[in-house]
């Protein structure tokens, strides 16, 4: 016992020493911001001068500046729930507010939402490419040039073995460079603005511009802005990592942070919409406005470069969640099957342990013996006598004594021996039923149930096994992320219009993840405090004002919200304008980025 308590000790004390510098990986607030920053700006905004030209500059600049305020809204929820539970993970966040089958729900939104980008980005790729092939005199016709080879090539070469990271460390410094490429390709598109390049590769016509554009499309603006300004999957893991955490200082990080990046969505939807105005609406450059500028601009032709190098290390970025959240809805589903079944079994036992019950009730013991007759039992008894006619061959003498049937009334005559078995019985049953009951649900780490032993022993046989250098586990990673890719490529091949992705993901999963889940959330913490509120997480903190203040929070979170309090008002308007927005800009971009427009009439 001593040995594993100072085991303990010593772990603790390793773990401390690893732990702590993670704790003040985010010390800083300029860290925080970057990284929220980082998280949210990318290559979403290539689409947005598209959805300023689907509803006209004032409507598209309102709808701005309110998806703005929702999505800040949203990034206050989760911070809430996250500090309220203690959880510091999307998916944990989920699980713990929701439970295991709200989990599945949350999981296929996330999937949906980071392999969807995967799709998009491969059109991109698809749209890139022959751009740049032009400007260095590869000729029109020519067959490398071909949308389909050019998705293959680049989807089956260079983002397939992205997609095999198991981790995105490498990855870090990479989206920080994808961010700068697209505050550069922001700072291109204002400079073309105000200094026209003599040549474009579309012909634009002046007088384009409109201030309200007359068309149910202007309901795509909202689904397009939603996919830009998502990133609610790392705001409980940026708000866990910073030093003293705090709703009040991470809200402040989310306020900088939607600040920044709503200014240069605007800034490239506002440049790119007065450049092109309504030729931004052609289904051949739709989604991608650097596609639009000449293939001479040596200035383009760089912002074009960036954006590429954003798109081809962003889709590992969005591979490896999806995978996860392929790999968690899997798990949900097999804990659930579980659950079940160890919920049949105790019920199982709990139903004999009643009927033996039942037979042993004195009421029940008349019914017995109606639907029994009473058969004599020979029981052996010892004889204190030493000589008798009952002798048996080992010389211990025995009577023969006749015991009345069970089910008889005529009961023999109870004596001390006769309780004590009765009782050692009902005690063995007693302690079998709860042995059976505790192993079926929850069985220690220490002494866990034999078959889900094995069966663990299994798995982790099957995983830790190796074929030549990998093992199986890194095997089966990396036939799942080539799987994902291989739909990617076919659907970006037979599906090629990046706007009806963006619309897609944006009115869908988009819509879920960014205010369905975390409005749901945060009404049921400030409804139920006293269930989610975990007034024994960790502090982050050893100063007596910052022990003082965390004691002030969690006396705050326990008061159950009452009423329409300002919290629940706009979870609401969150949840409502999620579900209103997100139905008609799903209807909308089945009819405007399909070919069904062609067979409406407005």
């Amino acid at each position: 016992m001593e040995a594993t308590d100072t085991e303990y000790v010593a772990s603790s004390a390793v773990e401390a020493k690893i732990e702590a510098p993670k704790k003040e990986k985010y010390a800083k607030f300029p860290v925080a911001v970057i990284s929220l920053v980082n998280s949210t700006l990318g290559a979403g905004m290539l689409g947005i001068p598209l959805a300023y030209a689907k509803a006209g500059l004032v409507p598209a600049l309102l709808m701005h500046v309110m998806m703005g305020l929702l999505s800040w809204a949203s990034f206050y929820f989760l911070t809430y729930s996250a500090e309220a539970t203690g959880c510091y993970t999307y998916g944990d966040l989920a699980e713990k507010i929701f439970g295991v089958g709200g989990t599945i729900a949350v999981e296929v939104c996330n999937f949906s939402y980071t392999f969807g980008p995967l799709w998009s980005y491969l059109i991109m790729i698809g749209q890139f490419i022959p751009s740049l092939l032009r400007s260095l005199g590869v000729p029109e016709g020519n067959f490398f040039l071909q949308y389909w080879f050019i998705v293959f090539l680049f989807g089956f070469v260079i983002v397939q073995p992205l997609s095999w990271f198991r981790t995105l460390d490498s990855l870090k410094y990479t989206s920080v460079i994808g961010m700068f490429s697209m505050i550069f390709v922001v700072i291109c598109l204002i400079i073309r603005y105000c200094s026209p390049y003599e040549s474009l590769n579309v012909k634009v016509e002046k007088g384009g511009l409109e201030a309200v554009h007359p068309s149910p499309s202007i309901i795509q603006t909202f689904s397009t802005l939603c996919f830009a300004f998502g990133c609610q999957q790392n705001v409980p893991i940026i708000h866990g990592e910073i030093k003293e955490k705090s709703t009040k200082r991470m809200n402040i990080i989310t306020v900088f942070s939607v600040t920044i990046v709503g200014v240069f969505y605007m800034l490239a939807g506002i440049f790119g919409y007065m450049t092109f105005t309504s030729n931004l609406l052609s289904d051949e450059y739709a989604g991608n406005i650097t596609t639009m500028f000449s293939d001479k601009d040596g200035l383009m032709i760089a912002a074009r470069i960036c954006s590429l190098i954003t798109v081809m290390f962003c889709c590992p970025m969005n591979s490896l969640p999806a995978r996860i959240a392929l790999f968690n809805v899997m798990k949900a589903i097999r804990t659930i099957y579980r659950n079940h079944k160890a919920k049949k079994a105790g019920m199982a036992v709990e139903e004999m342990q009643r009927q033996k019950d039942l037979d042993r009730s004195p009421s029940n013991q008349p019914l017995l013996a109606s639907q029994s007759p009473a058969m004599p039992q020979f029981t052996p008894q010892p004889n204190a006598d030493e000589a008798g006619e009952g002798a048996t061959a080992d010389g211990q003498n025995t009577t023969v004594s006749f015991a009345p049937h069970p089910g008889s009334t005529e009961a023999p005559e109870a004596n001390e021996e006769g309780e004590r078995d009765e009782a050692s019985e009902d005690a063995d049953v007693a302690r079998a039923t709860r042995r059976t009951v505790e192993s079926t649900y929850d069985s220690p780490p220490s002494t866990p149930h034999p078959e889900a032993h094995e069966e663990a022993r299994g798995t982790d046989n099957w995983r830790q096994k190796k074929c030549l250098c990998c093992t199986y586990r890194t095997i089966a990673y990396c036939i799942v992320g080539s799987i994902m890719v291989y739909l990617a490529i076919i659907l970006a091949i037979f599906l090629d219009k990046v706007n009806f992705v963006f619309d897609l993901l944006g009115s869908t999963a988009g819509v879920g993840v960014a205010f369905l889940i975390p409005g749901g959330m945060y009404l049921r913490v400030i409804k139920n405090p006293t269930r989610f509120v975990n007034v024994n997480r960790d502090p982050n903190t050893t100063r007596p004002e910052g022990l003082e203040e965390f004691r002030e929070r969690n006396e705050k979170m326990l008061v159950r919200a009452d009423g329409c309090t300002c919290g629940v008002f706009w979870a609401w308007v969150c949840i409502i304008a999620g579900c209103v927005f997100g139905l008609f800009s799903l209807a909308m971009a089945i009819i405007f980025d399909t070919n069904l427009q062609n067979y409406v009439n407005w």
